[in-house]
Protein backbone atom coordinates (compact mmCIF):
# COMPACT_ATOMS: atom_id res chain seq x y z
CA UNK A 1 0.00 0.00 0.00
CA UNK A 2 2.84 2.43 0.77
CA UNK A 3 4.33 2.08 -2.71
CA UNK A 4 0.92 2.64 -4.31
CA UNK A 5 0.30 5.72 -2.16
CA UNK A 6 3.77 7.05 -3.04
CA UNK A 7 3.16 6.61 -6.78
CA UNK A 8 -0.25 8.27 -6.59
CA UNK A 9 1.26 11.15 -4.60
CA UNK A 10 3.92 11.67 -7.28
CA UNK A 11 1.16 11.61 -9.90
CA UNK A 12 -0.82 14.16 -7.86
CA UNK A 13 2.22 16.45 -7.70
CA UNK A 14 2.72 16.16 -11.46
CA UNK A 15 -0.95 16.90 -12.17
CA UNK A 16 -0.99 19.88 -9.83
CA UNK A 17 2.15 21.40 -11.34
CA UNK A 18 0.68 20.93 -14.82
CA UNK A 19 -2.55 22.62 -13.77
CA UNK A 20 -0.76 25.49 -12.02
CA UNK A 21 1.36 26.30 -15.05
CA UNK A 22 -0.69 25.13 -18.03
CA UNK A 23 -4.29 24.73 -16.82
CA UNK A 24 -5.69 28.03 -18.02
CA UNK A 25 -3.46 28.37 -21.07
CA UNK A 26 -3.86 24.99 -22.72
CA UNK A 27 -7.39 23.52 -22.58
CA UNK A 28 -6.17 19.91 -22.65
CA UNK A 29 -4.60 20.47 -19.19
CA UNK A 30 -7.88 21.57 -17.57
CA UNK A 31 -8.63 17.96 -16.61
CA UNK A 32 -5.52 17.93 -14.40
CA UNK A 33 -7.49 19.75 -11.67
CA UNK A 34 -10.11 17.01 -11.42
CA UNK A 35 -7.53 14.23 -11.73
CA UNK A 36 -5.41 15.77 -8.94
CA UNK A 37 -8.42 15.89 -6.61
CA UNK A 38 -9.29 12.29 -7.48
CA UNK A 39 -5.67 11.24 -6.89
CA UNK A 40 -5.82 12.92 -3.48
CA UNK A 41 -9.04 11.05 -2.70
CA UNK A 42 -7.36 7.76 -3.69
CA UNK A 43 -4.38 8.45 -1.41
CA UNK A 44 -6.76 9.41 1.40
CA UNK A 45 -8.67 6.15 0.93
CA UNK A 46 -5.45 4.12 0.99
CA UNK A 47 -4.26 5.87 4.15
CA UNK A 48 -7.68 5.58 5.78
CA UNK A 49 -7.70 1.85 5.06
CA UNK A 50 -4.24 1.53 6.61
CA UNK A 51 -5.18 3.56 9.69
CA UNK A 52 -8.51 1.84 10.32
CA UNK A 53 -7.10 -1.59 9.52
CA UNK A 54 -9.88 -2.78 7.25
CA UNK A 55 -12.30 -3.21 10.16
CA UNK A 56 -15.62 -1.81 9.01
CA UNK A 57 -18.80 -1.61 11.01
CA UNK A 58 -21.95 0.45 10.82
CA UNK A 59 -21.76 1.91 14.30
CA UNK A 60 -21.54 5.38 15.73
CA UNK A 61 -18.20 4.59 17.38
CA UNK A 62 -16.68 3.49 14.07
CA UNK A 63 -17.95 6.60 12.29
CA UNK A 64 -16.49 8.82 15.02
CA UNK A 65 -13.17 6.97 14.76
CA UNK A 66 -13.12 7.37 10.96
CA UNK A 67 -13.93 11.09 11.10
CA UNK A 68 -11.07 11.66 13.54
CA UNK A 69 -8.52 10.46 10.98
CA UNK A 70 -6.69 13.06 8.90
CA UNK A 71 -7.11 10.84 5.86
CA UNK A 72 -10.88 11.12 6.17
CA UNK A 73 -10.53 14.90 6.36
CA UNK A 74 -8.60 15.01 3.09
CA UNK A 75 -11.08 12.63 1.47
CA UNK A 76 -13.83 15.03 2.52
CA UNK A 77 -11.71 17.92 1.16
CA UNK A 78 -11.45 16.25 -2.24
CA UNK A 79 -15.16 15.54 -2.32
CA UNK A 80 -15.97 19.18 -1.54
CA UNK A 81 -13.91 20.48 -4.46
CA UNK A 82 -14.98 17.71 -6.82
CA UNK A 83 -18.61 18.72 -6.18
CA UNK A 84 -17.53 22.28 -6.96
CA UNK A 85 -16.41 21.45 -10.53
CA UNK A 86 -19.62 22.42 -12.36
CA UNK A 87 -19.67 25.84 -10.73
CA UNK A 88 -16.00 26.69 -11.04
CA UNK A 89 -12.50 25.53 -10.26
CA UNK A 90 -10.55 26.96 -7.35
CA UNK A 91 -6.91 26.45 -8.26
CA UNK A 92 -5.83 27.46 -4.77
CA UNK A 93 -7.49 24.25 -3.53
CA UNK A 94 -4.70 22.22 -5.13
CA UNK A 95 -1.95 23.88 -3.08
CA UNK A 96 -2.63 22.15 0.28
CA UNK A 97 -3.02 18.68 -1.20
CA UNK A 98 0.07 19.14 -3.37
CA UNK A 99 2.23 20.28 -0.45
CA UNK A 100 0.93 17.44 1.71
CA UNK A 101 1.73 15.00 -1.11
CA UNK A 102 5.26 16.44 -1.31
CA UNK A 103 5.76 16.15 2.46
CA UNK A 104 4.53 12.57 2.61
CA UNK A 105 6.32 11.50 -0.59
CA UNK A 106 9.62 12.46 1.04
CA UNK A 107 9.20 9.82 3.76
CA UNK A 108 8.85 6.98 1.28
CA UNK A 109 11.36 8.62 -1.08
CA UNK A 110 14.13 7.94 1.44
CA UNK A 111 13.22 4.23 1.40
CA UNK A 112 13.28 4.18 -2.40
CA UNK A 113 16.70 5.86 -2.53
CA UNK A 114 18.10 3.38 -0.01
CA UNK A 115 16.61 0.42 -1.90
CA UNK A 116 18.12 1.62 -5.17
CA UNK A 117 21.44 2.28 -3.45
CA UNK A 118 22.04 5.79 -4.71
CA UNK A 119 22.36 9.22 -3.18
CA UNK A 120 20.90 11.11 -6.13
CA UNK A 121 17.91 13.08 -4.94
CA UNK A 122 18.81 12.83 -1.26
CA UNK A 123 19.69 16.54 -1.17
CA UNK A 124 16.24 17.48 -2.46
CA UNK A 125 14.56 15.16 0.04
CA UNK A 126 16.67 16.59 2.88
CA UNK A 127 15.79 20.13 1.84
CA UNK A 128 12.05 19.35 1.79
CA UNK A 129 12.27 17.49 5.13
CA UNK A 130 14.13 20.47 6.64
CA UNK A 131 11.34 22.85 5.54
CA UNK A 132 8.52 20.53 6.64
CA UNK A 133 7.18 22.79 9.42
CA UNK A 134 7.11 25.78 7.05
CA UNK A 135 5.25 23.71 4.48
CA UNK A 136 2.72 22.64 7.13
CA UNK A 137 2.16 26.31 7.99
CA UNK A 138 1.60 27.16 4.32
CA UNK A 139 -0.91 24.31 4.07
CA UNK A 140 -2.73 25.51 7.15
CA UNK A 141 -2.85 29.15 6.01
CA UNK A 142 -4.05 28.14 2.55
CA UNK A 143 -6.80 25.97 4.02
CA UNK A 144 -7.93 28.90 6.16
CA UNK A 145 -7.78 31.37 3.24
CA UNK A 146 -9.90 29.08 1.09
CA UNK A 147 -12.98 29.89 3.19
CA UNK A 148 -13.16 33.56 2.11
CA UNK A 149 -12.36 32.48 -1.45
CA UNK A 150 -15.30 30.07 -1.40
CA UNK A 151 -17.56 32.80 0.00
CA UNK A 152 -16.51 35.24 -2.75
CA UNK A 153 -17.07 32.51 -5.34
CA UNK A 154 -20.53 31.95 -3.85
CA UNK A 155 -21.34 35.65 -4.19
CA UNK A 156 -20.13 35.56 -7.79
CA UNK A 157 -22.33 32.46 -8.36
CA UNK A 158 -19.29 30.32 -9.09
CA UNK A 159 -19.66 28.06 -6.05
CA UNK A 160 -22.31 25.66 -4.86
CA UNK A 161 -24.58 26.87 -2.09
CA UNK A 162 -23.50 24.02 0.20
CA UNK A 163 -19.76 24.47 -0.39
CA UNK A 164 -19.15 27.01 2.40
CA UNK A 165 -21.02 24.84 4.92
CA UNK A 166 -19.18 21.69 3.91
CA UNK A 167 -15.84 23.49 3.92
CA UNK A 168 -16.54 24.97 7.35
CA UNK A 169 -17.17 21.45 8.66
CA UNK A 170 -13.92 20.31 7.05
CA UNK A 171 -12.04 23.15 8.79
CA UNK A 172 -13.59 22.15 12.12
CA UNK A 173 -12.57 18.52 11.68
CA UNK A 174 -9.11 19.40 10.41
CA UNK A 175 -8.16 21.73 13.25
CA UNK A 176 -9.60 19.52 15.96
CA UNK A 177 -7.31 16.76 14.69
CA UNK A 178 -5.33 14.90 17.32
CA UNK A 179 -2.43 13.88 15.06
CA UNK A 180 -1.25 17.03 13.29
CA UNK A 181 -0.56 20.34 14.96
CA UNK A 182 -1.16 22.26 11.73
Amino acid sequence: FNAAAWCVRLYLILLSVQHFFLGGAIPSFDACYKKALIANAVVACIRLHQRIGGNFSLSKEHLVRVTQEDSAHYLFYSIIFLLQLKSGKITLALLPITLMAVIHAVKYGYLVIEAIGTNKGRGLLNNIAHKQQSLFRIVSMTEIMLMPVILVMLILVRANLVSPFMYYRYIQLRYNSQRNAY
